[in-house]
């Protein structure tokens, strides 16, 4: 078994009810079409242009970088980086004694 870090388990989760969300919707657009024997062409078009404009291409692109983990420490690369440059910051403030 593989062991995921726990912040990782948080963006599969986070990834997983976005999936499910969409998923979701598509079933409910279909059984209305069903129920009322005609697609609502505009409510799909409506979701779709939600799905592919910028905020949503931003959020799936900053998921993303959580997924990259180029040492393989169970760590997102982009985490890594942030508590390097904090732990940095804290340094720098401190006075020399």
């Amino acid at each position: 078994m593989i062991k995921k870090s726990k912040i990782m388990k948080w963006v599969l989760w986070y990834v997983t009810v976005i999936i499910v969300s969409i998923f979701l919707y598509f079933i409910g657009w279909i059984f209305l079409w069903c129920a009322n024997g005609q697609p609502d062409i505009v409510e799909l078009r409506s979701f779709v242009n939600d799905v592919v404009s910028a905020p949503w291409v931003a959020m799936l692109g900053v998921v993303a970088q959580y997924f990259v983990d180029r040492n393989h420490d169970d760590i997102p690369d982009i985490l890594e980086e942030a508590s390097k440059t904090s732990e940095e910051d804290s340094k720098e403030d401190k006075p020399d004694e």
